[in-house]
């Protein structure tokens, strides 16, 4: 009977302290956040200014027109290369660059011109 009321007291006590409470993710998730945009001004280049908010890229991977601003033409004064569907343009948004992954770095400096 002594082991049931010490386990009762013990239960309730644990029920109300704060740091056993359920986590809340989106709690976290702003800490996390402040803790980023605390670090992320160290060491970090400006930002680039953009002045366009799309732009269509050649994908030619091995000639001077691959990640170039597309020229609708046949390369080599285009992008294209007739009946190879392998070679094409793709519309980079400003959104892309934006983005943390930095997946799209390499052509991001079109955006700015």
């Amino acid at each position: 009977m002594v082991r049931l009321i010490i386990i009762m007291f013990a239960l309730a006590g644990l029920s109300c302290d704060s740091e056993m409470a359920l986590p809340n993710p989106i709690a976290d998730d702003k800490k996390a956040q402040v803790q980023v945009d605390e670090t992320s001004g160290q060491n970090q280049p400006d930002p680039i200014e953009y002045a366009k908010e799309e732009v269509w890229v050649c994908y030619n991977p091995g000639t001077e027109m691959h990640n170039q601003e597309c020229v609708e033409e046949t390369y080599p004064d285009g992008c294209y290369v007739k009946g190879d569907n392998s070679v094409f343009c793709w519309l980079l948004m400003k959104p892309d660059c934006e983005r943390s992954d930095k997946e799209y770095q390499d052509v991001c400096h079109l955006l700015g011109q």
